[in-house]
């Protein structure tokens, strides 16, 4: 995501619930120097939760870096 990323938290859960469809949750936190990057996913799919709060936290940087 970020290469200068000096720490990385990443959290799964599962929803119980049998009406969620979307029940594997992904939240990603990345320390970055001076700032904090942070994205979620739900999706049916754990793996597929993991890639799409990577997606979503490197536009986040893609973001940032063209404010700059």
């Amino acid at each position: 995501m970020a290469r200068d990323a000096a720490r990385a938290e990443v959290a799964f859960s599962e929803d119980r619930n049998p009406r969620i469809r979307e029940r594997h949750r992904c939240a990603v936190v990345v320390h970055r120097r001076h700032e904090l990057v942070a994205a979620n996913a739900a999706v049916p799919d754990p793996a597929v939760a993991l890639e799409r709060a990577l997606d979503q936290g490197r536009h986040q940087v893609d973001q940032r870096k063209e404010r700059r």
